[in-house]
């Protein structure tokens, strides 16, 4: 939900005057008169309650830049509106019939508090209940530059059936093969070079970029908006399009790449790079919102919290409360986890509250919660074991981590099956209950790994470091070296993905023949080669997830790991009850003397070879119990 300040939408206008009922089911809904093109935004806003079931269509939308406003008349009043709501208002008002909407920057007073938080915690149930939701992407720089000058060039411009920009979203939705793409030839050559730049100068890719760029897929608040809405359509400008085809469009799309007659592999390779990627990027926001709205069954209880923010980590809000106060509307189940939006609440409080239901949430005592980046953040006072939900991750970085959390966690027993032992007290303090297995002594820096190239020269790095062999040449017996095997599973965290099963799973000794040919080619900058890759299994892409931005590091015990960036030499490695992982902490003098507990920083998860099954438990070490700041 935008929230607006006071040069966008003025205060104390006659609109707000009829007040909201603390603790009701009002809200306002706003009636867009008929109008034509040219003609002034009028509308009248007024009380409903939602115990009348009345009929009306939400909106979904970014206000856009909140310094360049227009007018609009709202119960005969004239108010400052951002450009982008104008535009959206106008292109949407209908000649024939007039609309009843509720658009949050004009149907909340946001300058009164209570009332923001009222009825956001509402938001859920406002957009359950709505007949239909519209969700503006914006529309052609043309408008604002022409400023509604010459509205009839506008129109004929919009309509120019070339710059569509649902072009290359609708092909998919009709389900047509990659090869049928307007930059491939009829008869479909794989020598073809030239078909990229062929693609980049069509309308269709310029039509999908505008599509695809628009700030509407980064928004917090759009999230819960389309995903509680029975219905939707997708607006750019006068073009549209049914959220449906948009889902339509990643699930073709998806199935003819991994489809087993191999129909589109080729030429989707065609397109591997920026082309693919951007495609790639859309098509999995659709696919992630259109899981998120399934239905599920009345007793089920869905995604945990904090499963669901990773899932969406990147989206973007001002105030930064809304990074987590914007997705309680998916957790309409239970209780939302004792959780409310409460705009009263400085950063650290409301941070601390809703982590600690999230860790809560895992009701037997699993520590998945405290996976993850951005903690130790030393960020508005923030204890270090609660992430700062506010820091940007780039997309990258949002797939390596949801990977590792999704994908990586639930294959490792360092804790075995124990629940954690937790309390939390005062201050934020958290308390643990855990078995140190390791003192780092090295730490590398950690590094982005974008690609193959800086993944291979990391990896020459990294091996220097440990001092180990540049090769194996035997998996037991004379010639096998343990630490340059324990190197190797360490780097890919002893996880491989299949194929033919499209999942992922530890590393067997029966994957060695496989896996070894994987090392031999990964010492050579061009990597592994599709012969490799393509076959059974991959572990290219495992070990970019494993060590971007991550730190490799060794130690005392003669152990290698990775794990957060900002590691040092000192931290120690524990395994907590109730974690699958080793997380690692670091010790701390500057609190109050009595503690019984060690006191430690929260510096984030890791991998640590030779302790991820069990066995740092099954020697019998005594328990410890660590206090969090």
């Amino acid at each position: 939900m935008p929230l607006v300040n006071s040069q966008t939408i003025q205060p104390g206008v006659s609109f707000y005057q009829e007040p909201i009922t603390k603790g009701s089911r009002d809200i306002r809904l706003l009636n867009l008169h008929l109008g034509r093109w040219e003609e002034d935004i009028q509308c009248d806003i007024r009380v409903v309650s939602l115990d009348s079931k009345p009929k009306y269509e939400a909106f979904s939308y970014t206000w856009g830049d909140a310094s360049i406003t227009k007018p609009i008349f709202v119960n005969s009043n004239e108010c400052r509106a951002t450009a982008n709501l104008e535009a959206a208002l106008r292109h949407i008002r209908r000649i024939d019939r007039p609309l009843v909407l509720w658009i949050d920057a004009l149907c909340i007073n946001q300058e009164d508090v209570a009332e923001k938080t009222h009825q956001v915690a509402m938001m859920a149930e406002i957009y359950r209940s709505c007949t239909h939701c519209y969700i503006w992407l914006g529309c052609p720089s043309e408008y604002f530059e022409r400023n509604q000058r010459d509205p009839n060039e506008y129109v004929l411009k919009m309509y120019d059936q070339n710059s569509n920009p649902f072009e290359l979203v609708s092909h998919f939705a009709q389900n047509k093969h990659w090869y049928e793409l307007p930059c491939f030839s009829p008869k479909f050559d794989d020598t073809d070079e030239e078909c990229v730049e062929r693609l980049k100068s069509l309308p269709i890719w310029k039509g999908f970029g505008i599509v695809a760029n628009s700030s509407w897929w980064r928004r917090v608040w759009t999230l819960q908006e389309v995903v509680l809405s029975s219905e939707a359509t997708v607006i750019f400008g006068h073009w549209t399009i049914p959220w449906k085809d948009m889902v339509d469009a990643d699930e073709n799309s998806t199935s003819h790449e991994i489809n087993t007659s191999g129909c589109c592999v080729k030429s989707r390779n065609k397109l591997m790079g920026e082309v693919y990627l951007a495609i790639h990027q859309l098509f999995d926001a659709v696919g992630n919102i259109s899981f998120a709205r399934k239905p599920r069954p009345t007793n089920a209880t869905g995604p945990k919290f904090r499963s669901t923010q990773i899932a969406f980590v990147g989206r973007e809000c001002h105030d930064p409360r809304d990074r987590v106060y914007g997705m309680l509307g998916l957790f309409s189940y239970g209780n939302r986890l004792g959780i409310n939006p409460d705009y009263s609440l400085q950063l650290r409080e409301a941070y601390t509250n809703v982590f600690q239901s999230m860790i809560e949430e895992y009701s037997d005592g699993d520590l998945h919660a405290m996976l993850g980046c951005s903690f130790n953040s030393n960020h508005a006072g923030l204890p270090s074991w609660v992430p700062n939900f506010a820091i940007p991750l780039d997309i990258t970085l949002q797939r390596r981590q949801h990977f590792r959390f999704a994908y990586q966690y639930p294959r490792y027993q360092a804790a075995k099956n124990t629940s954690a032992k937790k309390t939390f007290e005062d201050g934020g303090i958290f308390h643990l209950s855990g078995v140190k297995v390791g003192v780092v002594t090295d730490v590398s820096a950690s590094k982005r790994m974008d690609t193959w190239t800086e993944a291979s020269k990391a990896l020459s790095e990294l091996a220097e470091m440990a001092n180990v062999p540049k090769r194996q040449t035997k998996a037991t017996g004379a010639g096998y070296d343990s630490r340059y095997d324990m190197f190797w599973r360490t780097v890919i965290s002893d996880i491989v993905y299949l194929y033919d099963t499209n999942d992922y799973r530890r590393l067997s000794d029966d994957d060695y023949e496989e896996f070894e040919r994987f090392r031999l080619q990964a010492a050579t900058v061009a990597g592994p080669n599709p012969s490799v890759y393509h076959t059974k299994m991959e572990f290219a892409g495992v070990v970019c997830c494993s060590l971007d931005n991550r730190c490799f590091f060794l130690t005392e015990e003669d152990r290698f790991g990775t794990g957060p960036p900002g590691m040092e030499a000192g931290d120690q490695v524990w395994v907590l009850l109730g974690g699958r992982i080793p997380f690692v902490l670091r010790p701390v003098t500057n609190v109050k003397q009595g503690s019984r507990s060690e006191a430690y920083n929260f510096i984030g998860d890791c991998y640590l070879h030779g302790v991820m099954d069990g066995q740092a438990l099954d020697v019998g070490a005594p328990e410890v119990t660590v206090a969090l700041y």
